[in-house]
């Protein structure tokens, strides 16, 4: 009885009254066929056959359709407009998207529960006997094609010559066989072709041509495979006359339209007609399963006969046998089952499928709820108090971070005493407060809609407790009066205005109110590098945190004006740096002061750090200027001309409400491009970019413009630039903000974004991207109606990506703005897109927002966005751990993965379609636990200042976190907030000097992971120009070697530093085997041929090389 009640579920029902609607389903179809073919003309072979072969093939179809018709859920249900204001009030947000209904049951399909399981068992038992007699007939017909090759040459030469005749390429096998009468043909990929021994010796040659030039329009034809697929739908709808007798009708049609296809080739219809009399005189029943020639009735040679002498001529179809019409019903196999997924999800998306209208409809509803909205400024007020009740003695500073999608903003919102109000982009929003004697305080996120104000914000400042930072060298010491800054990390780095703390003789640094928060520390020290990274430690109390920093080498230089005369008290700063494993750096002209002259224009650098090059920055008192490019620690020979550097008035002609605005003033940026000569690859080219950045306009409209320098300068408001030339400008500068917007070599770009469904009315925004003389210009244009416009320079190259848009998704593009007077309009195609919502909770359940990111992953791209970016990186998380992840392109697969520390964690993997394009996820983030290590040198000896990055290694989640942490003196390393139970961490020291890079793996919450470095070996070289023979400085070499234990995968080894300015390379961190060398700046290597090398060859590599045209790299001049 358990066994029978596996029958009795809907699934079954719905299959069994499928099947029974097929009986008068192929009656239908079967007289519909009937009728047409009595209409057609016998010489219509292919229309007729294809005509039948459909018809058989449609009851099955039928019979699929009728069962995922009977198992579709209930039509979805519209939802009513939800009122954003309501939507956002919940405390507990509705999942947004539509649940699916139960299956219903119409009354026209109905089959008594009592007779399922009987006619179900019933069912599967006939169609396994059908399949294994099927199965037995294709066994003995391969049996059969085991025989002896035919080897008779005047056969084998016909052969040939028909195969060309009939353009089969495929190779055909030719076996004799004793045992059937007739010839017939096998095999799909392979066919063979077996041949009767009485056939090759008891026929004329004439009529031994006409049946080989039969059986190979079979193979032509491919027969053999359609032959099989009947036999299929045979098995599974075994119970239905009306199958049977289509599938003779297709067979009887097959044969003619071979017979048709080989009169053509003989070209004798008459004699075609006495071969295939003489055959059936030799015939017996053909085998099963071959594309055999007929089915040995006399009845159907006849009528071959006469389509073949009258091809005009109308035929009917071939009666049902009486035999055909008592056929018993029965049951059959499970394999229906699987293609009956493919019918379902069909006619569910049909039944289903959302209109346009109503997709766009609910991600907005979604993004009510979800969302953070985009556009226009909210206001942010409240209190500021003292958890003692003490009076602030002096205020404080407010900060103020801002994230809507993709972007985020922070900077100061001004100072306060007891109260405040501030001025907010929307999205989440939050703000910082820090004040002398009390410890930073963060709040937030709050959500912040354009237009309102939220009020009542209460923040409380408590004094916090001491936290130590100690700070030593390489070798243990401690660091006397290095500057410790310290800033609160959420979401990214937060601007402080406090001076910072300095170290004491201990190397201590005491920071009297701390909060129990994470810090980003920046700490500097003369005579010591400046770390790449910012360390981080979460204070607590009486704690005390310990890093290290690396000696650096003196960088020594002198700074003179243009008559040779030296400058003192000028200022060195890092204007644009490239560091090996980071790539460049622009700083402006705001960078770090590294060093100053002295009296005699002096100068000493000592926190250059090791393999980077930079670019310095030279001011003197009285604002001249100059550069010092490709500076490498360890120079000694440095040389800085500067030169003035004019101050510059303007006015701004027009009203000033149309400038850009900083907290309430009106504000232009000015930029100039100057060549410095710096190459370093990934930073700034030989045309440095100095921005003078914001440049404050007075009520009168007056402005000043300081520290410039001779070249090109650009003023900016918005997308309207203004361009002058320094020091040709001595006038007072005149922005005319009464200008046409349009300029005289401005074209009007009108961008139309359409869909197939042309439904793309939401409203949206576009980002542009483009070059307006010798500015960057990056602006958002408003798309309404599907229209969007935006005047751009003549030339230009614009790129354009979509920012916001409810309902589709395009990809990104470009364009070229080309003369003309009208509009250049340029069409966007668009596709359906939805959206993915959701909540980060904590282990405990708790909404969860700070210190989170959140990122969305395409692990399935829809059909044809294979090569497109889908995924979408930080995402925004709003006040109540929700948040909105739009456009993802229907038919895609995606996975949401919010992350916390060190600890990833992924949602559900989600497919969007036109069903549902918008679902809900939850990420709970784990339980989060340390892992710790200790690294030793080759003696076994702790190894001090080892940089050790995390990696994770995971198909989904997996990452890299690129700040490394340094061991300390004991060789110690900790990493904390890992996930408790994920695998695939590890630790990761990349090396570029005197040890072998190596990574192990780290044991979250279990015990510490040792680590044993090798001692690399070393490798020199030089690269020098193959034209000239001079040095080419500034070249980023690599080594590559076979990684062992991952096959096909290579390791990476970094040298030293790039090139030096005699060329020069150096590689100490070479496994003791054979390397590639190659390099990442583009050369075209000349010599050696062969880039493989030793370690510790010599004498050293020289590699003969040309620069490629595009090259920023430049060969060192020939020494006088």
């Amino acid at each position: 009885m358990i066994g029978l009640s596996l029958f009795d579920e809907p699934l079954w029902r719905f299959l069994v009254a499928a099947l029974l609607h097929t009986l008068w389903q192929g009656a239908l179809i079967s007289l519909l066929l009937a009728f047409v073919l009595r209409k057609l003309p016998a010489g219509r072979h292919e229309t007729r056959y294809l005509l039948t072969l459909a018809a058989q093939f449609s009851v099955l179809l039928a019979g699929l359709t009728t069962w995922g018709w009977l198992e579709r859920p209930e039509a979805a249900v519209p939802v009513s407009p939800v009122r954003r204001e309501a939507a956002i009030e919940k405390a507990t947000p509705e999942i947004v998207t539509e649940p699916m209904a139960k299956p219903v049951q119409p009354a026209s399909i109905i089959v008594e529960s009592t007779w399922v399981p009987v006619l179900a068992i019933g069912w599967l038992a006939g169609v396994g006997l059908m399949l294994l007699r099927s199965a037995g007939s294709v066994l003995s017909a391969h049996r059969l094609a085991r025989g002896s090759r035919v080897t008779e040459p005047s056969i084998v030469s016909l052969l040939d010559r028909l195969r060309g005749e009939l353009r089969i390429r495929r190779p055909i096998r030719v076996v004799a066989c004793e045992t059937i009468a007739g010839p017939a043909v096998l095999g799909m990929i392979r066919p063979t072709l077996i041949l009767p021994i009485a056939l090759m010796t008891g026929l004329p040659p004439d009529a031994v041509r006409a049946i080989l030039a039969h059986e190979l329009a079979h193979i032509r034809r491919h027969d053999y495979a359609v032959n099989l697929l009947q036999m299929l739908i045979e098995s599974l709808l075994y119970f239905n006359p009306t199958v049977w007798w289509l599938g003779r009708q297709v067979r009887i049609e097959r044969e003619a339209c071979c017979d048709a296809l080989a009169v053509r080739l003989l070209g004798n219809p008459l004699a075609y007609s006495h071969a295939l009399a003489e055959w059936a005189g030799m015939m017996s029943v053909p085998l099963g399963v071959a594309a055999w020639s007929g089915d040995g009735r006399p009845s159907t040679l006849l009528e071959r006969i006469r389509r073949v002498l009258r091809p005009g001529e109308r035929f009917g179809p071939q009666r049902i046998s009486l035999a055909s019409l008592f056929v018993l019903l029965a049951i059959g196999p499970i394999l229906l089952a699987l293609l009956w997924k493919g019918t379902q999800a069909a006619v569910v998306l049909a039944v289903q499928a959302l209109t346009p209208a109503q997709r766009v409809e609910k991600i907005e509803q979604a993004q009510a709820i979800y969302g953070v909205g985009s556009g226009g400024k909210a206001v942010l007020k409240g209190t500021i108090r003292t958890s003692d009740g003490k009076a602030l003695a002096s205020g404080g500073t407010l900060f103020l971070l801002t994230s809507n999608g993709n972007s985020s903003s922070q900077g100061t919102a001004g100072d306060f005493r007891d109260t405040f109000s501030i001025e907010s982009g929307t999205g989440s929003a939050w703000i910082l407060a820090d004040a002398d004697d009390y410890a930073p305080r963060l709040v937030g996120p709050f959500k912040a809609e354009a237009g309102k104000t939220i009020e009542d914000i209460a923040i409380v400042l408590d004094p916090g407790f001491p936290y130590r930072v100690r700070v030593i060298d390489d070798r243990g010491k401690p660091i006397a009066g290095a500057l410790v800054k310290g800033n609160l990390l959420s979401r990214g780095s937060w601007s402080s205005s406090r001076p910072g703390w300095t170290t004491d003789a201990n190397g201590v640094a005491t920071i009297a109110h701390a909060a129990a928060r994470t810090y980003g520390f920046s700490i500097s020290a003369h005579g010591f590098q400046i770390p790449d990274t910012n360390f981080r430690a979460t204070p607590e109390p009486g704690g005390t945190a310990s890093f290290s920093l690396q000696h650096a080498q003196e960088t020594r230089g002198v700074v003179v004006d243009r008559d040779g005369r030296p400058v003192a008290d000028a200022t060195i700063r890092i204007m644009a740096e490239h560091q090996p494993d980071r790539g460049g750096r622009d700083n402006g002209t705001n960078g770090p002061i590294v060093g100053k002259t002295d009296a005699e224009g002096r100068f000493r650098i000592d926190t250059l750090s090791d393999g980077a090059r930079y670019l310095l920055l030279v001011e003197s008192k009285t604002k001249d200027s100059g550069f010092i490019p490709n500076v490498q620690p360890g120079q000694n020979d440095l040389r800085a001309t500067v030169v003035p550097c004019p101050t510059l008035e303007g006015r701004v002609v027009g009203d000033l409400k149309a400038l850009e605005h900083h907290h309430g003033v009106p504000i232009l940026w000015s930029t100039q491009d100057v060549p410095t000569g710096f190459v370093a690859k990934g930073a700034s080219g030989p045309e440095t970019t100095r921005s003078n950045g914001r440049v404050a306009v007075d009520p009168s409209g007056g402005f000043k413009l300081e520290n410039l320098v001779p070249g090109a300068m650009s003023i900016r408001s918005g997308n309207r630039v203004w361009k002058y030339t320094i020091p040709a400008t001595t006038a007072p500068l005149i922005v005319d903000l009464n200008q046409a917007l349009k300029g005289p070599a401005d074209r009007r770009v009108a961008l139309h974004v359409v869909s197939a469904d042309g439904a793309v009315r939401s409203p949206g925004l576009i980002r542009i991207f483009y070059k307006n003389g010798d500015v960057d210009l990056d602006r958002k244009v408003e798309l309404r109606d599907g229209r969007a416009g935006f005047d751009a320079p003549v030339g230009s190259q614009v790129s354009y990506e979509l920012e916001a848009l409810a309902g589709y998704w395009f990809a990104s593009g470009n364009l070229t703005v080309k003369p003309g007077d009208d509009d250049q309009t340029v069409e966007i195609k668009a596709i359906p897109a939805g959206a993915i919502v959701g909540r980060v909770l904590n282990v405990d359940g708790a909404a969860i927002v700070e210190n989170v990111s959140l990122n969305c992953k395409c692990v399935k791209p829809p059909a044809g966005l294979a090569d497109q970016y889908l995924h979408v990186n930080n995402v925004s998380v709003d006040a109540g751990g929700r948040f909105f992840i739009s456009p993802l392109p229907l038919g895609g697969t995606y996975v949401a993965v919010a992350s916390r520390g060190h600890a990833p964690q992924a949602g559900d993997s989600i497919l969007l379609d036109e069903v549902e394009p918008t679902k809900e996820v939850e990420i709970r983030l784990p339980r989060t636990t340390v892992a710790t290590g200790r690294v030793l040198g080759p003696d076994g000896r702790p190894l001090r200042d080892a940089p050790v990055s995390l990696v994770l290694e995971d198909p989904l989640v997996g990452t890299s976190w690129g700040s490394p942490v340094l061991t300390d003196h004991d060789g110690r390393f900790r990493f904390d907030d890992l996930a408790a139970d994920r695998n695939g961490y590890a630790a990761k020291l990349n090396f570029r000097k005197d040890f072998q890079p190596t990574k192990a793996s780290l044991h979250p919450g279990g015990g510490p992971t040792e680590i044993q470095v090798e001692r690399g070996r070393r490798l020199e070289g030089r690269v020098v120009e193959a034209s000239t023979g001079r040095p080419i400085p500034g070249v980023e070499m690599y080594a590559m070697t076979r990684d062992p234990g991952i096959p096909g995968s290579y390791r990476r080894f970094d040298p030293e530093s790039v090139t030096d300015d005699d060329g020069r390379f150096r590689f100490s961190n070479l496994p003791e085997q054979t390397v590639e060398l190659n390099d990442g700046s583009g050369l075209d290597w000349k010599s050696p041929t062969s880039r493989e090398a030793h370690p510790d060859q010599s004498p050293p590599i020289v590699i003969r090389a040309a620069l490629p045209s595009w090259s920023q790299l430049k060969p060192s001049p020939p020494k006088e």
